[in-house]
């Protein structure tokens, strides 16, 4: 009997030992559905409950114990609320099955220890106690004094032997039994938590790294990484297809299998570098597809190291940057190289010329560049159009390229003006002849689809450092000395001079004061009579502006017409004096003559203006209740060259409202008698130069005769300018002249005189 007393004890303390290696064998901490994990663990616990309570000891006759309580307070310790319900409901269902006289005493014995395990379980959770043996300890003395409390519910007559023989063991030796259990179950649940953190930690791990690797076999760029000894050991998708290979076959080759040899050397030589300095470098290549295709890689190498500081190699990312590149060229050609020519435009002229201003300064040499503006060109575009423009400029572009030498730069500055670059200067004289070189091939015919278009060029040349020393100064003194080429009549080269400068400077200011005098309205009118040569009588008059000025004095229009005309304010002096002259004549057609009429200057940019209307001007007419004949509109020989649609349709409404027009400085210009056949013009009015030196048998009086003759057959009235004389007028009206004016019948004058000097004149004739 004490034999197998002490083998069912050792058969309950191995079943409480064996509960830990029991779990972990069944594998039951591992599923991942908890209900069912708690399911099971109850069946676990509430199984070996009852193998324990299937094996009791006996301490005395007839009365028997097992370790149950032990193992249900672990269970609501350890286990849980599910596990714990579970394990109770099987051992409590196997004590009433066993019966006797103890089973509700059995009953209550599991339920209040398993109860207390709960309790202390969610407690401990609540203020965070550690259950380490001091804890362990204590919760199994209460557990066993919870189990001495309810021996009390046994019967009287076991009372004595209860609390002799079974109550001391149990509350002395019980609670270290129940302390050693708890130690193996929390250490058991502490390694069970640590390896489900390592598992979850790898699992997690081998997600980041399954997302990692997605990430980088979906970069576009080529990834790889290599060993120190340059063997690849790993690669993305990119570089796979760069290859044309698969990461196993890349990691079994080296550079020379992948690449061409130019490209493996390179890359050799900067794998080194960065293992050998430990820094990461940056650089671009030219690499190649397995089918021959070239591409520009930027390349990014940086060193990796283990978590010790060893180096384990060298990774790396490339990406293919040619079309980029292309872009960035296709940019930066547009930003300095002209669509149309393909010269340099302005600003890759100035880069240009300020590099060769340094190399000049370096070398002691010179440097001269020149201005060209083709003469003319607008002539082309408005008769054969745009497009014929254009391919004219693109041939003007080469003709200044074949012109020059190859170590000169020849850039287009916009529309039709061209400047070039003469650097490295030993022969001054050398300037001279590529000037005339460029003014010989413009000169020639340009075949345009069929038609021939003839231009000249305008060249200003200006030196450096001579005569400036930036960029900015050496344009405009180039563009001033091109502009003096025009006017001293085109198709030649002008040199700057500092006078020209002085010239720009001059102009600034009188644009400056020309605004002031159209504010407050410095301007005036003068009269100049004009004559009729076979009867004497004055039958016209030139209104002629002037400006005086309250500091200059009298600023002469030949100084202040030019500038108006270039800052736009001819426009707004063009009204004025119109509306003045409109005025004038209406008043000397009541005192005069019902047909006096008044001639008015225009400015070819009158006419071209396309806000400037001609109708404004015959309302204004209407308003003063003056005919068109009223009014004379004295235009150039340039405006006609212009000769555009819009131009000819102004002259036509002009004519339409009966204003008259009048070629002045007629023999001075460059327009052909196709001009005079195609416009309607009134009155040709023979320049001053050919009547200044008029002498009966000069070549001045045959041109004078011939002007006359061939005016009057094309049916038009000569006033010839410049009269000074009396032999002069006599010569005149000798050979049919209609009318003339000069400072021999009168010098301009205002109103208030011109009226006197009308009475006079009628006076003298009579």
């Amino acid at each position: 009997m004490e034999s197998a007393s002490y083998s069912a004890l050792l058969n309950n303390v191995i079943l409480l030992l064996g509960l830990g290696v029991i779990y972990d064998t069944l594998g039951l901490h591992g599923f991942r559905n908890k209900r069912l994990r708690d399911l099971f663990s109850g069946v676990l616990v509430g199984g070996i409950a009852i193998a324990v309570m299937a094996t009791p000891w006996e301490l005395e006759k007839g009365i028997f114990f097992d370790t149950r309580w032990i193992l249900l307070s672990l269970c609501g310790l350890f286990f849980g609320v599910r596990t714990t319900l579970i394990a109770v409901t099987m051992a409590v269902a196997f004590r009433v099955y066993q019966g006797g006289g103890g089973a509700v005493v059995g009953s209550i014995v599991i339920i209040s220890t398993a109860s207390i395990g709960l309790i202390w379980r969610y407690a401990s959770q609540f203020v965070n106690v550690p259950l380490d043996w001091r804890y362990l300890y204590l919760f199994g003395l209460i557990v066993q004094l919870d189990v001495a409390v309810c021996m009390f519910l046994m019967p009287a007559d076991m009372h004595q032997v209860l609390f002799t023989k079974v109550i001391p063991p149990i509350v002395l030796i019980f609670p270290f039994v129940t302390m050693v259990m708890g130690l193996i179950l929390h250490r058991q649940k502490d390694r069970r938590a640590a390896e489900r953190e390592l598992r979850d930690s790898q699992a997690m791990l081998n997600r980041e790294r399954g997302l990692l690797r997605g990430l980088i076999d979906a970069i576009p760029d080529l990834v790889f990484v290599k060993n120190t000894d340059r063997n690849y050991i790993s690669c993305n998708k990119a570089f796979e297809q760069f290859t044309d290979s698969v990461e196993a076959e890349v990691l079994t080759k080296n550079d020379k299998e992948l690449f061409k040899p130019e490209v493996a050397e390179l890359v050799r030589e900067k794998d080194l570098e960065v293992m050998s300095s430990g820094s990461a470098q940056a650089y671009e290549c030219e690499a190649y597809y397995p089918d021959g295709h070239k591409v520009i890689l930027d390349v990014y190498k940086a060193p990796f190291y283990g978590l010790d500081g060893t180096l384990h190699g060298v990774m790396g990312i490339s990406r293919d940057i040619t079309e980029k590149r292309a872009a960035d060229e296709l940019i930066w050609k547009q930003a300095n190289y002209d669509a149309l020519t393909g010269l340099p435009n302005r600003n890759m002229m100035r880069d240009r010329m300020a590099q060769e201003m340094k190399k000049a300064t370096r070398n002691g040499c010179n440097i001269a560049l020149m201005f060209l503006d083709l003469d003319r060109f607008k002539e082309v575009n408005d008769t054969l159009g745009h497009d014929m423009g254009d391919t004219l400029l693109v041939e003007a572009a080469k003709r200044i390229q074949g012109a020059v030498r190859d170590s000169d730069t020849v850039a287009r500055q916009g529309g039709d003006e061209f400047t070039v670059i003469l650097s490295d200067l030993d022969d001054m004289a050398c300037v001279e002849r590529i000037a005339a070189n460029i003014l010989t091939r413009l000169a020639e015919p340009f075949d345009l689809s069929g038609d021939k278009a003839y231009i000249t060029g305008s060249i200003g040349i200006t030196f450096f450092p001579e005569d400036a020393d930036t960029v900015d100064q050496l344009v405009k003194n180039a563009d001033l000395a091109m502009y003096a080429a025009k006017n001293q009549g085109r198709n030649r080269f002008a040199y700057f001079t500092p006078s020209m400068h002085q010239a720009a400077l001059e102009r600034i200011h009188l644009a400056k004061d020309l605004r002031a005098a159209c504010e407050e309205k410095q301007f005036s009118l003068s009269y100049q009579p004009i004559i009729d040569l076979h009867s004497g009588l004055v039958c016209k008059a030139e209104a002629l502006i002037r400006w005086h000025h309250p500091e200059r004095g009298f600023v002469s229009p030949l100084d202040f017409i030019p500038v108006a005309e270039e800052t736009g304010r001819i426009l707004e002096i063009g009204d004025w004096v119109f509306s003045q002259a409109i005025r004038q004549v209406r008043e000397w057609r009541t005192t005069f003559h019902p047909e006096f009429q008044v001639s008015i200057n225009t400015s070819p940019l009158q006419f071209m203006e396309e806000s400037n209307k001609p109708e404004a001007w015959l309302r204004a007419l209407e308003k003063q209740d003056l005919p068109g004949g009223a009014l004379t509109v004295e235009i150039t020989e340039g405006l006609l060259m212009e000769s555009s649609a819009e131009i000819s349709e102004k002259l036509a409404v002009f004519r339409q409202g009966g204003v008259q027009i009048a070629l002045d400085d007629f023999g001075t210009g460059y327009s052909s008698l196709a001009y005079l056949r195609r416009f309607d013009i009134d009155y040709l009015k023979i320049d001053k130069a050919f009547v200044q030196n008029l002498t009966a048998d000069s070549d001045d009086m045959a041109l004078c005769e011939a002007i006359i003759v061939m005016a009057h057959k094309l049916g038009l009235y000569v006033v010839a300018e410049g009269i000074e004389t009396q032999e002069q007028c006599e010569l005149l009206a000798s050979v049919g002249c209609d009318y003339g004016q000069g400072y021999y019948f009168a010098r301009p004058m205002p109103a208030e005189e011109f009226s006197e000097y009308w009475q006079r004149r009628v006076e003298y004739v009579d």
